[in-house]
């Protein structure tokens, strides 16, 4: 049989109960009887403050525990609005990122359609810029050979002219008797014929 919850005070009563029957009847009992009762005294006294320093400890302890619980409490409300927190900025994320993909499509779409006319006014201003010399439809006689006669146009200049006619500068110059590669628009220039 398990005696673990008997206390001192226990032990002690229950060594009186057992011991004073055995005692009655002796003149010795009486003499033993005041040093049982001082034996009893100082037991319950041993007790009671045993008794009074568990109840500290553990009011103590019920102080420590509720206070804990209402850390844990506290940090439990926060663990909840940091994880609705970051529910939220998850699906502010995932927006912005759909949103940042449609502007790149979009902005690449504008930037196709805009390189495309850029390229179809670039290419149609070096057209424009391009002189079409047109030789003129009779050529024109002189005493140092045959010429076409031709009216600068604006844009036109001599290296252009002498390619779309197959000739030199310097021969136009030399026919024109030019000193320089200025000209200027409705200038006639006469362009030496090739045979």
């Amino acid at each position: 049989m398990k005696l673990d919850w008997i206390g001192p005070f226990h032990l002690m009563a229950a060594l009186v109960v057992v011991a004073t029957p055995l005692f009655q009847g002796c003149e010795t009992t009486r003499s033993t009887h005041g040093d049982s009762n001082a034996v009893l005294s100082a037991a319950s006294r041993l007790h009671d403050e045993q008794i009074s320093k568990l109840t500290f400890q553990v009011n103590q302890l019920k102080e420590d525990r509720a206070a804990l619980a209402g850390k844990v409490e506290t940090l439990s409300r926060r663990v909840a609005r940091l994880e609705s927190r970051f529910v939220l900025v998850s699906k502010e994320m995932a927006a912005l990122n759909s949103k940042i993909a449609s502007e790149s499509a979009a902005r690449k779409r504008d930037d196709d359609l805009l390189l495309k006319r850029v390229a179809k006014q670039v290419a149609a201003a070096v057209n424009a810029s391009r002189p079409t010399p047109r030789p003129a439809p009779r050529p024109v006689a002189s005493t140092s050979g045959e010429f076409y006669e031709y009216t600068v146009e604006p844009g036109a200049t001599l290296s252009a002219i002498a390619k779309a006619y197959k000739v030199t500068v310097s021969e136009i110059k030399r026919s024109n008797k030019l000193k320089s590669d200025n000209i200027r628009v409705g200038q006639k220039l006469l362009i030496p014929k090739k045979r």
